[in-house]
């Protein structure tokens, strides 16, 4: 904030759009809304109109904190101010709707961004997508996803958003695109081996697609291991570092589903991972 407080200092007396941008841009980086906001006021003020990039950081800060009231208010603010929103600009609000669970309205702003002309990109359909899987909505989800794959280069947050849209619905087809992100290399390699037991490493991977991996490890790996292992070691992380979801209990969903499988667990002081009592298991 020091940092911020000198540039604010070195830029006076600010005389042009590019350095009132500048200004939001670094009081958004560190979190001061209200600040950032007030300086789009103060810069109408001056006479200097905000552009595209200054609505944008602008809109981005909405989408981190889910107001997706506020961000889809800027965009109409930017239409009457005459700007034209770009595909950045569309993309955060549509990330706003989706992570405050507006799925009609993520869906309305993907409809626009094609009325205006905007090619959509990895990041909007990604949203939109997850916006269909917080509302169930199973068919739109895979339909953007398909169109997703013919439009753009799909990254793991695009496999991870379609897979919590239809893990538990349709898991063949869950199964089968988790594959997919494996062949695309979008996934680090998830078995490994710890002390002499085989491990599940679901880092990058949102709940639906953690329990895609679970089940086809479970299923499809751990049966033809020989010798048959006495336990098996699950890392779900503690979810700070994944990028990959914003929230999510994935340690949950993974626990929820050994259980479903009848699979016991043994007590761990790590509570980034699950182990499971393969002897116990077995035995019944």
């Amino acid at each position: 904030r020091e940092d911020v407080a000198r540039l604010e200092a070195r830029l006076q007396p600010l005389r042009t759009t590019k350095e009132w941008t500048k200004l939001i841009s670094a009081h958004a980086r560190v979190g001061s809304r209200r600040r950032a906001f007030g300086i789009l006021d103060e810069m109408r003020q001056a006479g200097c109109e905000p552009d595209v990039f200054s609505y944008s950081i602008l809109i981005n800060m909405c989408a981190r904190s889910k107001d997706w009231k506020t961000a889809v208010s800027l965009l109409r603010e930017m239409l009457a101010a005459g700007v034209r929103p770009n595909v950045i600009s569309y993309s955060a609000a549509i990330s706003a709707c989706e992570k405050a669970g507006r799925c009609d309205d993520a869906l309305s702003l993907l409809q626009k961004m094609r009325e205006d002309g905007l090619q959509l990109n990895v990041i909007s359909y990604s949203a939109a997508i997850q916006a269909c899987a917080a509302a169930q909505q199973l068919d739109e989800a895979l339909r953007l996803f398909t169109e997703a794959l013919r439009s753009v280069e799909p990254d793991c947050v695009t496999f991870n958003a379609v897979l919590d849209a239809v893990a538990s619905p349709q898991p063949a087809i869950a199964r089968e695109l988790w594959l997919q992100g494996c062949e695309r290399g979008l996934y680090p390699e998830v078995e490994k081996w710890e002390a002499g037991a085989p491990k599940l490493d679901l880092h990058e991977h949102s709940e639906g697609a953690g329990e895609t991996a679970l089940r086809w490890w479970l299923e499809e790996r751990v049966p033809a291991l020989q010798p048959k292992p006495d336990r098996l070691i699950i890392v779900t992380g503690f979810g700070k570092s994944r990028r990959a979801t914003q929230v999510s209990d994935l340690r949950g969903r993974v626990a929820g589903a050994l259980a479903a499988m009848g699979a016991p667990t043994l007590p761990s002081d790590n509570p980034g991972r699950l182990v499971v009592d393969m002897q116990s298991w077995t035995d019944r």
